[in-house]
């Protein structure tokens, strides 16, 4: 308990479901950051874990929050949830979230289990589609001598990391590699695999 508020699973009835509110923990870790409040509904489909999603964020530092700031954002949530905020998963039945509450009006309703069946399935496609284009890319590459790719992540000082990959003739050396990654802007000079064509483009 903190700031006399019960951060651990506090449990409501929503149209007749088991609603679970939790504090997130960067409520506190972050002073700045705010009163943020989780909401759960019961398992989903078949894998027994809560179908979480549902935040609710008061922009008011931590050490001000009283226990009526968080009973007020409750009772605001949960009074939300039951007019409007339930809705059936499109592809289970199951009650999950109204899109609306994630400002995505109009988009299916989907519980956390199908969303991430959908999700993976759609990255696998992804991955399979990258392969053979890679495995494409080889093969043009190999044709005109050249006999290695490189794969490597380029660490920045500041900004994102960044994926990039190069062709050459002959294995290249750790040295050559550290140069080349050097020469794009890495602080990290060894985040790297070597890839033989021959073997890459088999199959």
């Amino acid at each position: 308990m903190r700031n006399g508020i019960e951060t651990g699973p506090v449990h409501h009835s929503v149209r007749g479901l088991d609603v679970t509110v939790e504090v997130s923990p960067c409520s506190w870790m972050y002073p700045t950051y705010g009163l943020q409040l989780q909401f759960k509904l019961p398992s989903d489909c078949e894998t027994g874990r809560p179908t979480a999603g549902c935040f609710e964020h008061l922009k008011k530092p931590w050490a001000e929050v009283t226990r009526a700031d968080y009973d007020q954002l409750v009772k605001q949530t949960l009074s939300k949830l039951a007019a409007n905020g339930l809705q059936t998963c499109a592809s289970c039945g199951r009650i999950t979230w109204n899109p609306a509450l994630f400002d995505k009006p109009g988009k299916v309703a989907r519980c956390e289990t199908c969303f991430m069946w959908e999700l993976e399935a759609e990255l696998a496609r992804e991955a399979r589609a990258e392969a053979a284009r890679v495995q494409r890319e080889d093969r043009a590459m190999e044709r005109d001598g050249f006999t290695h790719r490189v794969d490597a992540w380029v660490h920045p000082a500041m900004g994102d990391d960044r994926q990039v990959s190069w062709y050459v003739k002959g294995r290249p050396t750790p040295q050559q590699i550290a140069d080349h990654l050097s020469s794009l802007g890495s602080e990290v000079l060894d985040d790297y695999t070597v890839e033989t064509l021959s073997d890459a483009t088999v199959g």
